[in-house]
């Protein structure tokens, strides 16, 4: 999940990033839109809904991985407290760190529309929606941070309850062939 992980989250920072110096060159002095204005929507748009993806793609990694070792401790008879629970806490957190960046990134394209130059007389100043701009991105910067390190912990634990559901299935294993060869 890592590489995934940094690839999404390099791309939607790329496109923040991106999508904010294009904003910086949108309207001239005196607020009226440049030839950057049109580019400036259409990649905001874009940046707007790969952060989106890129978020739903973190938790969906939590909400398929706690089934997971929920799963594998039943069926190796795992420690609940020691794999179930601690999933479930993490993709909790994780709910709140993906959807956060995604709340921001909505609350910046909606004051982008309420600063448009060319909308008649615009509901408040493009300063705003620029404040707005560098907080998604300094918003999505920490959760990538908080993130990688939730997808490293969850990780460690998947590769721990694996290699308990192996010793047991060895050990479940021998005892059926010991079985089997003392008939």
């Amino acid at each position: 999940m890592i590489p995934l992980f940094l690839g999404l989250t390099g791309a939607n920072l790329a496109l923040l990033v991106v999508t904010l110096s294009m904003g910086l060159f949108a309207a001239d002095a005196i607020g009226e839109p440049t030839r950057w204005y049109g580019l400036h929507i259409g990649v905001a748009i874009m940046s707007g809904m790969f952060c989106v993806l890129a978020q739903v793609a973190v938790y969906t990694y939590f909400i398929a991985t706690t089934k997971w070792l929920g799963a594998a401790t039943d069926k190796a008879a795992l420690e609940p407290r020691r794999f179930v629970e601690p999933a479930r806490r993490r993709k909790l957190f994780a709910f709140g760190v993906c959807m956060t960046p995604v709340a921001v990134v909505m609350l910046t394209m909606f004051a982008g529309a309420g600063a448009d130059p060319t909308a008649g007389q615009p509901w408040w100043p493009a300063q705003v929606h620029l404040a707005l701009a560098v907080a998604a991105v300094v918003v999505n910067l920490v959760a990538a941070i908080l993130q990688y390190r939730l997808i490293r912990a969850q990780g460690e634990l998947i590769d721990e309850a694996a290699r308990r559901a192996c010793v047991a299935a060895d050990k479940r294993a021998d005892e059926t062939s010991v079985v089997g060869h003392a008939s």
